[in-house]
Order: C-alpha cells, then structure tokens, then sequence
C-alpha cells in the first residue's frame, strides 16, 4: 500500500522511489524532532541540589531579617507611649520592610 501511495505524494513514478531512502529520511527527522524537544525539556530542568543549596541560603537571608526586624519593632515599641502610636509605628515599619 505505500508503495502506492508515496508516488502520488511526491508525484513520482514508483520505479523513481526508493523506500530505504524515505525510510531513512523518516528515522532522521524523527531524530531531529527528539532532539529538540530533549534540548528544550533540558532547559526546564535545574539541578536540584544546586537549587535547594540556593534556596536555603535565600531562606537564611530571610530568616535573619525577620529576626532583625522583629528587634527593631521591639526597640520602636517600647519608645511608643500608646497603643495608636504603637500601631502606626509597627504599620510604618511593616511598609518599609515590605
């Protein structure tokens, strides 16, 4: 049945056609689509201990300002001689953290 058919496709007379050849141009395509689409799985894909090396020193920095901040508020607040002044000390604070 393909002999029959890849004449049409290529408007070729059969004797003119050589399955082995478009056999082998099939394979080299499919090749090359996988390929590229390893390339590009590749590039989507991060190497997990480099990445959870990373994110805990991120973490750190972000465990450590926290601990920061939360001396600073204390040392803000207790200057504060209300409960108001206390909140908009903290709320201003709070916005200039963030």
């Amino acid at each position: 049945m393909l002999r029959e058919v890849l004449p049409a496709l290529y408007a070729v007379s059969s004797q003119d056609l050589d399955l082995s050849k478009e056999r082998a141009l099939l394979a080299r395509a499919q090749r090359l689509k996988i390929e590229i689409e390893t390339a590009k799985l590749r590039e989507k894909l991060v190497d997990v201990e480099a990445w959870q090396e990373l994110y805990s020193k991120k973490m750190q920095g972000v465990r450590d300002k926290l601990r920061n901040f939360a001396l600073r508020i204390a040392g803000e607040v207790t200057q504060c001689s209300n409960l108001d002044e206390n909140y908009t000390t903290i709320q201003e604070l709070v916005d200039e953290a963030l």
